[in-house]
C-alpha cells in the first residue's frame, strides 16, 4: 500500500468512526427500526399480516373506533367512492370462505384477492365469484348472458386484485376490453372448471359446480394504492397517537414489500452519499477487509490445538473422502459472503476418534467423530456421556456430537484463539474424552 493509500484508508476509518458516532446519537434520541408487526410475522405474510391489517382498518366495527373513515378513504383510492355502497350497513370479512377480503352491504359485493409473492391457484378468482353468487343468487341478476358467460352487473360486484407491482392474474383468467374478468382456461375451459369444482372445499361451497361469470375487475398495488391510502388515513388521525403509530408501522412494512424501506437510523450508504466519500477508497478498504476476514478464518483452522494432532498427510483418507468439508482459502472467503458453510479441520485424538472443528451458517461447531483407519464412521451413537448435544448431521449420514458457539458474538476466536472461550471448551471436551 502506498503512502497516499494509507492516508486514504486512515481518512476512511476516521469517517467510519464518525458514522458510528452519528448512529449512536440517533439511537440515543429514540430512533430505531423496531417494528412490532415484523417481530412475530414475516413482512410478506399475505394472510396473517397484510389481509388482517387491511381488513381491520377497513372494518367500520373494528376497535380503531373510526367508523367508516378508513373504508371511505380506501373506496376513494380505488375509484369506488361513488359506487353506492351503503357504508352504514357494510361488513368487512377476512378470509371469508377462502376469499382474502370481502366487503359487502348485502346488495353490493367487493372481492379482494391479495397476492404478495404466492402464485394463483387454478380457477381461484372464478371460484370466489361463484361463492358470492351462490350465496346471493336470489338477489343478483343472472339473466344477462353473452356467449358462454353470465355477465354480472358492475354496480353489483367488483373484483380487486392486489399485488405489490401490478402483477397479472393467472393466464387462465382473461380480461376483456370493458375491464371484465372471465375464465377461459389454458386448454378446455369447461374441463378445467369441472376439475376445479372437485378440489378442496370448492365442492362444498359451490355444490352445483363452478359456472362461467364475467365480473368487473381492477388491479391495484401496494406500491401506489395501499401506500397512498395509508398515508391519507394517517393524515386523518394524526392527532390520535396510537393509531398514527400503528399506521406508520404498517406503512414501513408495506415499504419493505415494495423494496423502498429506508431505516430511521442512518445506514452506511446514506452516510457515504451525504459526505461525498470517495468510493475508490471505500471499495479498496472493503477488498482489504475481505482479505483480512479470509485470512483470519484460514489461520484459525490452520492452528494446532493443544493435545491433538491436526490432519496431516497420514490421514489422506479423511482428506479424500471429506475434501469438501475441509477448509481452504476460497471457502474461508466465501463464508463471509454467505455462500459457503460446513467446512473446517479434523484433528486426531487417538486411533479411534477425531475432533472436528467446523463453521456452519453462523456458528463455530466442534465435536467428536469416530474413524477406522481415518474413514469416518458413526460417532458414539446413543452415548451422551460427554455432555454434548446430539445432532443428526445429514452430513454423508455421519452422526456426531457437537456444540455450537456464535461467531458473531465471539469474534475474538479468530483474532486470539488462545484467549477465547472456544479453546477452553475444546480443551475441556478433549480432557473429559481422554479420561473416560
Amino acid at each position: 500500500m502506498t503512502k497516499m493509500e494509507e492516508v486514504d484508508c486512515q481518512n476512511f476509518f476516521n469517517n467510519f468512526q464518525e458514522f458510528k458516532a452519528i448512529q449512536k446519537k440517533q439511537k440515543q434520541r429514540g430512533l430505531n427500526d423496531f417494528n412490532i408487526l415484523t417481530t412475530v410475522l414475516k413482512y410478506s405474510d399475505e394472510v396473517r399480516l397484510h389481509s388482517r391489517m387491511i381488513g381491520n382498518l377497513l372494518n367500520p366495527n373494528a376497535k380503531h373506533y373510526q367508523d367508516t373513515l378508513f373504508l371511505e378513504q380506501f373506496l376513494k383510492m380505488i375509484g369506488l367512492d361513488n359506487w353506492g355502497l351503503d357504508l352504514l350497513s357494510t361488513t368487512v370479512s377476512i378470509e371469508y370462505k377462502d376469499i382474502d377480503l370481502y366487503i359487502t352491504d348485502g346488495d353490493k359485493h367487493i372481492i379482494i384477492e391479495n397476492k404478495i409473492w404466492a402464485e394463483d391457484q387454478p380457477c381461484q378468482i372464478m371460484k370466489y365469484i361463484n361463492i358470492i353468487v351462490e350465496e346471493n343468487k336470489d338477489s343478483i341478476d343472472l339473466t344477462r348472458i353473452v356467449g358462454e358467460n353470465i355477465i354480472l352487473d358492475e354496480n353489483v360486484m367488483q373484483v380487486i386484485y392486489l399485488t405489490p407491482r401490478a402483477k397479472e392474474v393467472s393466464s387462465a383468467h382473461k380480461k376483456d376490453n370493458d375491464g371484465y374478468i372471465y375464465f377461459d382456461g389454458e386448454e378446455n375451459a369447461d374441463d378445467e372448471l369441472s376439475k376445479c369444482s372437485k378440489r378442496n372445499n370448492t365442492e362444498i361451497l359451490v355444490p352445483d359446480g363452478l359456472k362461467k361469470y364475467k365480473a368487473k375487475y381492477k388491479k391495484i398495488t401496494y406500491r401506489k394504492h395501499i401506500i397512498r391510502w395509508l398515508q391519507n388515513s394517517q393524515n386523518e388521525v394524526r392527532n390520535i397517537t396510537n393509531l398514527n403509530e400503528v399506521i406508520q408501522q404498517y406503512i414501513d412494512v408495506v415499504e419493505r414489500v415494495n423494496g423502498n424501506y429506508k431505516g430511521k437510523v442512518m445506514g452506511l450508504k446514506e452516510y457515504v452519499k451525504d459526505n461525498n466519500m470517495e468510493l475508490e477508497t471505500l471499495f479498496s478498504v472493503r477488498k482489504e477487509i475481505e482479505e483480512l476476514q479470509r485470512d483470519l478464518l484460514y489461520e484459525f483452522f490452520s492452528k494446532e490445538i493443544n493435545g491433538v494432532v491436526k490432519v496431516n498427510d497420514d490421514m489422506k483418507r479423511v482428506k479424500n473422502d471429506y475434501k469438501y468439508y475441509i477448509y481452504n482459502k476460497d471457502t474461508c472467503r466465501q463464508w463471509f459472503l454467505g455462500t459457503a458453510k460446513d467446512f473446517g479441520s479434523f484433528y486426531k485424538i487417538n486411533d479411534e476418534y477425531l475432533l472436528y472443528v467446523a463453521i456452519g451458517k453462523k456458528n463455530i461447531h466442534y465435536g467428536i467423530v469416530k474413524h477406522e483407519n481415518y474413514a469416518v464412521i458413526d460417532a458414539l451413537e446413543g452415548d451422551k456421556s460427554y455432555g454434548l448435544e446430539y445432532r443428526g448431521k445429514g452430513w454423508r449420514n455421519i452422526k456426531w456430537f457437537s456444540e455450537g458457539l456464535s461467531l458473531d458474538k465471539n469474534l475474538n476466536i479468530l483474532n486470539d484463539y488462545d484467549e477465547s472461550v472456544l479453546k477452553d471448551k475444546i480443551n475441556d471436551l478433549i480432557k473429559q474424552f481422554k479420561q473416560e
